[in-house]
Order: C-alpha cells, then structure tokens, then sequence
C-alpha cells in the first residue's frame, strides 16, 4: 500500500517518500488526476465542528480516465473538545459530483457511523462505500491517500475487485478518519492550539494489467520470435513462419488438435502456447507426348511429403516403344518409370515428356496382280527379323520372290527371308510379289535376263525365217513361236 503520512502536535511530523509514492505521482499527473493538497486550520478552543464546506475527495484513475467525487461529511451536532472521540457517533455524507465520471463511481452509504481506530481508544474512523465499474482485465493496482492520517493504518481499501475478462462492478469499502474529512479537530500539545485538515484526497488505481507470455512453436517450420509478451486483454499476435513445401494454416493452442488461435482472441490470465499448423503445398505433373502420334495423358497433382506415383502411358508413336518420362524433351533415358512412387519434395511443377526408342518399321506386300488388298507386318528395328510366308495366290502363276520393282524378274527376297532393318523405325517398306507362269512362257511383266542365251555362232531363226541378231541377249525378245512372231525358250527359268 502506498501512501504519505504527516503527523502534526505530539503526532511526530514524517514524510515518507519512495519510488512508488514518485511514480504515483508521475501517474497521477499523466492520468490528469483532479486532486487535492489537503491542508490545516487553526480553530478555536477545543470545538469538534461539523464540516462546513471543507471538500473530500475520491477519485478512481484507469485506463478511460477519472471519476471524481467531491463531499463533505458532517456530524449531528457540535461536540466540546475531544468529547467526539468518546464513542460511535454518526456522520453525514453529502455528495456532490464533479466530472464526467467514466466509472460511474457513487457513494452507496451516506449515513455511516465511526468506530474505534487502531488504538483502540478513539472512535475515530469510519467507512466510505463507494461502487464503480472496471474494465475488462484491468484490476486494481494500488491508492494514493493525500491526507495527514494519525497512522498508517487509517489508510486502508478493501473488497477491490480482481482480474474479469468483461468489464465489471465493483464495490469497495475505504477506511477513512474523521480527521482528514474535518469532523473533528486535534490538540497541537507543543503549540496548545486545536487545528483541523481539510482538503484531502484518495485516488484509486485501475490501470494495472498483468503480464503473460505466449510461446511459439514452429511445428517443423521456422519462425522469427519464439515468444512475446502482452499485457492481460491484448490481441493475440503472431511472428512470421515459414516451412518448405508447405503454407501456414494458422495456429492451434498447445497441440496439433487444440483450439485454433487468430488475432480475435484476448490473452487472458495465463501464458499460452501457440503451435503453427501448416498445410502441404500441391503441384502439378503435366505429361507431354514428345512427338506422339496419339493419345493422351492426364496431368497429375503433388503434394509435398506425400507419395507420388507416376501416370501409366497414354501415347503411342508408330515405330516407337514408350521408355518412360524424363524433364528433358531429348532425352534417350528417363528419369521415370509408370508406376514409380516416390516421396515429393519439389516445390515447384513438373513438366515431363514421353521419351521413345525405335522398336519396329512396317513392310507392306503388294500381291502384285494377285487378289487381295496389301497386307502390313511390323519387323523389329535394329535386328534380325524373318519376312512372313507368302500368302498371295494368282491364277496361272508360281510365286518366287520379293522385290521393291514391281516388274522385277528376279526376286531380292525370298519367302520367309531373315531381314534386318529395311528401313527407319516407324517407316514403311513396300515389297511385291514376283510371279513366273506356271506353263514355263514369260510374262512381260516379270522378265530376266539371260546374257547367255545367245553365245556362239548359232543363228536362230524363227518359223518364219524371221532372225535375232546376237545383240539381242534379253529375254524381253523371247516368245513363243507364232505367226510373223518368232520365240524362244531358255533353261534357266527352271
């Protein structure tokens, strides 16, 4: 308790003055307190007065300003001496309000009695009940007493209220002495003389808040204050955090499943414990075909630390076997394979492409005068691959071969031949099928040659006297005898 005590007569004159009684005052004047310096008067011979104009005053200081109420207090009759003293007497409080009063400050008993002060010999004190309203968080922090009370123990409050989360009424008994409130004189035994006080003042104090902590715990993120303080009914703030692949969700109280804490909420009587909560940051996976023919491929969607699988293929590329997906456009190895799970830590998208290895060409086969459409077989590229059975029939003919000249009498490639690579992947090679006559004659459109036919001296003359000369050593000449049209059969087409 603070407070200034002054003793005048055979009350030894003291003043206490400390570094709290400085920093009331300091409050005091910043709060622009209305407060009096009480005082004395030297009065007649040994006449207790009523009060006859002489002010009290109570004020209550916080946070919305002051409430000050200014009475008096008077007594019943006028008694001789120290005969005021000799028991309980009753008083009279009259009020009169000087403010604006922000507490609503009132005095709620104006007909208290006196009793017996610390000595036990005076009846001298008495109560002053007073209510008032304070604010949320705030509690009472101390008083102030401006008056020259006989001892310590004059100056006291009671019944304050403590901490409310809402603002609250208050009723408060304060102990006060006749002396102060001018009821009674004293007797000055140095001087012989009677005085009185006048004037004084108590001041209530309602700015105290307390102080509480709130520690902050990353949650596997980092942040850039563990703790901070604030007084009792500040808003909750919060320091920056940070977490890679991750965004802050907000803060929950003491735990992962606790209350979500925001700048709504009011520190309130306690230290807390904020704890981050964070929410994974997702990605997409986008798939490109890299060239394909067709196709498609969904794009996917990552979440950071969570498994990611990799999408089946849903291109194709003619000539071309899927190897997997890799970042780079050219790459010839992936990175990954369909299926593959990993664990994601990018923190950024990811654009894959389909990467492709040659696999295979196409042959056609043209029946070359037999019925039937072209028929496809795709050979492997790069290795050893046998062409597939003739399966072409024409009428009057014998198949003997493949070749990329359809009027070519000899075939490059016989049934079933082993081939390797006719051409690049994903390209088509045309053979056609080489026929000879089944009756032995020539077809025009499948002719050899036979540079031997026609060696020696022997001339050859058709039926007809008609005759070749040995330039002509092509069987493109040969026929078979007729009218005006001389031929000739060779061997060598068995």
């Amino acid at each position: 308790m603070k407070h200034k005590l002054i003793n005048y007569g055979k009350k030894t004159k003291k003043l206490w003055v400390s570094a709290i009684v400085v920093l009331f005052v300091v409050a005091v004047a910043y709060s622009q307190i209305v407060k009096a310096q009480y005082g004395t008067d030297k009065v007649s011979s040994g006449t207790s007065y009523p009060g006859n104009g002489y002010w009290t005053g109570v004020s209550i200081n916080g946070p919305w300003g002051t409430s000050t109420i200014y009475f008096t207090v008077t007594t019943n009759k006028t008694y001789s001496g120290n005969t005021f003293n000799d028991k309980s007497r009753p008083l009279y409080i009259n009020v009169k309000q000087t403010n604006d009063n922000p507490y609503g400050m009132k005095i709620l008993d104006t007909s208290p009695s006196t009793y017996r002060n610390a000595s036990g010999k005076n009846y001298s004190w008495f109560n002053l009940k007073i209510g008032y309203t304070v604010p949320a968080h705030y509690y009472h922090s101390g008083e102030y007493f401006d008056t020259p009370s006989v001892t310590s123990a004059a100056h006291q409050v009671s019944n304050t209220a403590g901490h409310s989360t809402e603002n609250h009424w208050v009723e408060t008994t304060i102990r006060m002495s006749a002396y102060d409130t001018a009821v009674a004189t004293y007797y000055d035994t140095s001087a012989k003389k009677y005085y009185r006080y006048h004037d004084c003042h108590v001041t209530l104090y309602l700015w105290g808040r307390n102080q509480y902590k709130v520690y902050y715990n990353g949650n596997g993120g980092g942040i850039s204050e563990s703790e901070r303080t604030f007084n009792d009914g500040d808003n909750f703030t919060f320091p920056n955090a940070w977490r890679e692949g991750y965004s802050l969700a907000g803060w929950r109280r003491d735990n992962d499943w606790g209350d979500w804490m925001g700048t709504g909420w009011v520190v309130c009587s306690t230290d807390y414990s904020a704890v981050a909560q964070w929410t994974a940051n997702t990605y997409t996976v986008s798939y490109d075909g890299n060239r394909e023919d067709s196709g498609w491929t969904a794009d996917g969607t990552a979440t950071y630390d969570q498994n990611f699988t990799f999408a089946d293929n849903g291109y194709t590329k003619k000539g071309y076997a899927f190897v997997g997906w890799s970042t780079n456009k050219y790459a010839t190895t992936a990175d990954y394979s369909p299926g593959q799970t990993i664990t994601w830590k990018s923190t950024d998208k990811l654009q894959l492409y389909a990467v492709w290895e040659k696999s295979s060409y196409e042959v056609s086969f043209d029946g070359n005068g037999a019925s039937g459409s072209k028929k496809t077989e795709n050979l492997a590229y790069g290795k050893d691959d046998r062409l597939p059975a003739n399966t072409f029939q024409r009428a009057g003919y014998t198949f003997i071969g493949w070749s990329e000249d359809p009027d070519a009498i000899k075939p490059k490639y016989t049934d079933g031949q082993t081939v390797n690579t006719l051409c690049d992947a994903g390209q088509t090679y045309e053979l056609y099928a080489i026929w000879k006559k089944s009756d032995g004659s020539f077809d025009l459109h499948n002719l050899i040659r036979d540079d031997a036919m026609f060696q020696g001296d022997v001339e050859i003359e058709g039926g007809n006297k008609t005759g070749f000369s040995r330039d002509h050593i092509d069987s493109e000449y040969g026929r078979i005898d007729k009218n005006n049209q001389p031929g000739y059969f060779t061997d060598r087409y068995k």
